[in-house]
């Protein structure tokens, strides 16, 4: 019997696992990683393997998608509540057939949802094909809520893959993550907006070629600089200067245009 772990997303949280998975002598597949991940030495040392799709033997994309009524549909039929569908016909007042839209929708956010599984579970078939089904015991580590455990127990038509943990907290607490980053960012610009500007180091040599008054007809070069020639007080973007003062890329020589 063939032990298996397929992580959906590799972090610094679920690598204590991982590791414990190892332990016991399971082959690990990692799908995505964070770049958290400190370097590659760690995969080396845990012999930790990637989901690549060039490994299979044979890949079937009838059921991507929710194409052919695959598990997609058949989620999106189970979750779909008609007593809730109907409070929301208020919302669709200028479409046909509300309760087609709205079953849309669902399905829409169950194939973003469920989008890294069904690639996951086409990997699976694809490089286990030549496997039988009862000699293997694949687990698959993610944030498995009730959508996607059901996703996971509908397509285990042929080969079953069962989660580590299933629970609904994982969407609370991936919504809690997007609100406090949104907030943060929302903070910081807040405090760049409050604190008073670094004044930038400008050397006389530097600003002795720039002129607010010019005649355009006297440039045969134009410079429009992303938000001026000068990268704060680390260095100036002189890439196309040259010292010849015959040059038509002599700084003075070219016309510099920036937004005020």
């Amino acid at each position: 019997m063939t032990n298996i772990l397929v992580v959906e997303r590799l972090t610094i949280f679920n690598l204590f696992i991982v590791i414990f998975f190892k332990f016991f002598k399971f082959d690990v597949y990692i799908y995505k990683f964070s770049t958290n991940i400190p370097n590659w030495r760690i995969f080396k040392f845990l012999s930790l393997r990637f989901c690549n799709f060039e490994d299979c033997i044979d890949i079937g994309f009838d059921y991507y998608g929710g194409k052919n009524g695959d598990a997609i549909d058949e989620v999106t039929s189970q979750i779909l509540d008609s007593e809730l569908s109907n409070k929301f016909i208020p919302f669709f007042t200028n479409v046909k057939d509300s309760q087609k839209k709205h079953k849309l929708l669902i399905k829409e956010y169950v194939i973003v949802r469920c989008a890294n599984l069904n690639d996951i579970y086409i990997w699976i078939e694809g490089y286990f094909a030549n496997h039988s089904e009862n000699k293997l015991n694949i687990y698959l580590l993610g944030d498995i809520c009730r959508i996607r455990a059901l996703f996971l127990k509908i397509r285990s038509n042929k080969i079953k893959v069962s989660p580590v943990i299933s629970t609904n907290f994982f969407i609370v607490i991936n919504f809690s993550l997007r609100i406090f980053r949104s907030l943060y960012k929302k903070i910081l610009a807040f405090i760049n907006r409050a604190l008073p500007a670094k004044p930038i180091k400008i050397n006389s040599n530097q600003e002795s070629f720039i002129s607010r008054a010019v005649d355009t007809v006297n440039y045969d070069i134009l410079y429009f600089p992303h938000q001026t020639i000068f990268y704060g007080d680390l260095f100036l973007k002189d890439n196309f200067y040259s010292n010849d003062v015959n040059s038509v890329f002599y700084p003075s020589n070219i016309l510099h245009i920036e937004f005020e």
